[in-house]
């Protein structure tokens, strides 16, 4: 019987312990479509994170192919913003909506603004996730070419995030230096869209990097890359991020209080 006792001590124990370690850590809540689930980006936020003393919980609400608008629109999307106490609520577009004009003024700008609301009643900070653009472009919106998209893409996410003061997290533009330095690597899967593990591996330490404002390089949490290209995707994020924190809004750079 004594020992029966022990065991369920020690039970309770781990399960009180368990919810200390969720409440120490930094709450997050990733709302988006495939870009934000894709090879599980809120479980190698998570691996960085813990890698590096910086412990997060990451939380996805992301159906495929969705708009900002469908989630704006969505009861348990809002329902989940406003309903747990999150430290950061990031926002993702789908991919071609940012590089579309009507759309964004029309869709985009509207339904961020929506969230953003919900998010300020949860008392959270809003991340925008700015994302990159098709290794084709898109002539249906315009653009001929990647470089095109991109341009597009940025600019879009830049002035929502000025409107918002929300926090820049620009996997675009750090997505953009590996192609210039390291075209070998394999970012897009073959659909041009979305990203192979590399890719979303560089998006989660782009999102290190600007939810906590430390470098990623050297951690030992690779998400399954070899060491080299996970040094690379560490240092290209860690510059694009910290080399101009003022731009990305980031919680401790001059002029944001």
């Amino acid at each position: 019987m004594k020992g029966a006792f022990v065991f369920l001590g020690t039970i309770a124990a781990v399960v009180v312990g368990f919810a200390i370690y969720q409440q120490q850590a930094t709450q997050v809540l990733l709302v988006g479509n495939s870009y934000s689930y894709e090879n599980d980006l809120g479980g190698m936020i998570q691996g960085l994170g813990d890698a590096g003393g910086n412990r997060v919980r990451v939380t996805t609400r992301a159906v495929g192919g969705w708009w900002m608008s469908d989630h704006a629109a969505s009861a348990d999307t809002v329902d989940v913003i406003e309903s747990k106490e999150w430290d950061y609520v990031i926002l993702q577009e789908q991919s071609i909506v940012p590089a579309s004009e009507p759309e964004r003024i029309n869709s985009m700008n509207p339904s961020m603004r929506a969230l953003n609301r919900s998010i300020q009643k949860s008392g959270a900070s809003a991340v925008v996730y700015l994302t990159w653009g098709r290794a084709g472009g898109f002539s249906e919106v315009g653009h001929a070419n990647y470089s095109s998209m991109q341009d597009a893409v940025t600019t879009a996410y830049e002035k929502i995030a000025d409107e918002l003061v929300a926090v820049v997290a620009p996997v675009g533009v750090a997505w953009r230096q590996v192609l210039i330095e390291h075209p070998g690597l394999t970012l897009y899967q073959s659909d041009g869209s979305h990203p192979t593990r590399s890719g979303t591996y560089l998006a989660a330490c782009v999102f290190y990097a600007a939810l906590f404002g430390e470098s990623p390089e050297g951690l030992e949490y690779t998400g399954g890359l070899g060491p080299g290209e996970a040094a690379i995707m560490q240092r290209i994020a860690a510059e694009t991020v910290l080399g101009d924190p003022a731009r990305w809004h980031l919680p401790d750079s001059a002029g944001d209080g």
